[in-house]
């Protein structure tokens, strides 16, 4: 599994946390699923590789190779990671990613190399159900030490045909602590609304602070997140504030391949914004590769085309201008694409995608 390592280098302060975690979409339509690749023929025309970088200012830059095994009969794909520094994932480690018959990522099992003796916190197996709409109901990850974790997700339908989802996160590291979180999707399956509440007891106090950030998700004619929408409300402390958290202003009209290989690899999880405060318990973001490696928001980057130019607010409320830079093959496929990781600066990330054919 990918390590512990990735949690610590991406590691912020309790205080800094509660504002990681940005909405993201999720992109099963229950009515509609997407299909995973049993659908095609030749696997020479799907994604081969992809290559992650990042540079956190530090460290210098890190690397991680992830390839990619379609079996089209048996419904699995296998994810195989190189990492030579082992910052990310033990060099060799392997997933089986299966999927039931309407296509949905149902089992994730993980191996590791003859030489390396998991972990108590390594990942041996995730499992997931739906319910009968082909929703998230329940997540149970089993562990190198032999515990089992389950993390149940609960549906309520919503007037007009969207439909809320709902579930606690909590941190071992923060007992004193909840994350409730709420996402609302509309009838097309699109997140439009993300909630977290962070709850925590101060110390000596007999009373809890309640900080709840509702993010609003904006959409453009062709399907891309263009704005994200911030309230920060914090009944402690009497504060109040809006403001625009992410403007993608604007974007390629091609290269859509990061997107759709992530709807592929976590179809019916791929846009719910698990984040690293999990802290490897249930299914966090890096247990299913590196298109989910970094904060929940990240991907949003490349929902659907890759951003060309984006606006984007810091901790501090500042802004920064960020300009991303896309490269293509002759066929117009995505190759190449730079972005940005938003820590304390906007730190440069970059996805290499190599292709069977």
């Amino acid at each position: 599994m990918l390590t512990k390592a990735v949690q610590k280098l991406f590691f912020i302060s309790a205080i800094l946390v509660i504002f990681t975690l940005a909405s993201c979409q999720k992109d099963t339509n229950p009515n509609d699923p997407d299909p995973i690749p049993d659908g095609v023929k030749d696997s020479t025309l799907l994604i081969k590789s992809i290559a992650y970088l990042f540079d956190n200012g530090m460290n210098g830059q890190d690397s991680i190779v992830e390839h990619y095994s379609y079996d089209s009969v048996n419904r699995k794909i296998t994810l195989t990671w190189d990492d030579a520094s082992d910052n990310y994932v033990v060099d060799g480690t392997s997933a089986e990613f299966a999927y039931n018959n309407k296509g949905l990522l149902s089992r994730v099992v993980y191996k590791y190399p003859a030489d390396y003796t998991p972990a108590d916190y390594d990942y041996k197996t995730v499992g997931i159900l739906y319910d009968a709409e082909n929703i998230l109901q329940k997540i149970t990850t089993e562990l190198g030490d032999g515990n089992i974790e389950s993390l149940q997700f609960n549906k309520t339908m919503l007037p007009s045909g969207n439909y809320q989802l709902s579930w606690e996160e909590t941190d071992p590291a923060l007992p004193d602590e909840t994350f409730p979180r709420k996402i609302i999707f509309n009838a097309d399956g699109k997140s439009i609304i993300v909630i977290l509440e962070h709850l925590f007891k101060p110390a000596g106090e007999n009373f809890y602070a309640n900080v709840i950030i509702k993010d609003s998700l904006a959409y453009d004619a062709t399907g891309n997140v263009s704005k994200v929408f911030t309230n920060i409300s914090d009944t402690l402390n009497q504060y109040n504030e809006s403001y625009t958290s992410f403007d993608f202003l604007t974007r390629q009209t091609k290269g859509d391949q990061l997107y759709n290989q992530r709807k592929v690899i976590m179809n019916g999880i791929a846009n719910i914004p698990f984040d690293y405060s999990d802290l490897g318990s249930f299914i966090a973001d890096e247990a299913v590769g590196i298109l989910s490696i970094t904060l929940s928001n990240e991907y949003l980057q490349y929902s659907k085309y890759p951003i060309q130019q984006a606006k984007v607010r810091m901790w501090d409320g500042s802004f920064r201008d960020f300009t991303a830079n896309s490269e293509f093959d002759n066929t117009n496929r995505l190759t190449k694409f730079k972005g940005f990781f938003r820590d304390y600066d906007l730190e440069l990330i970059e996805y290499k995608i190599s292709y069977y054919k």
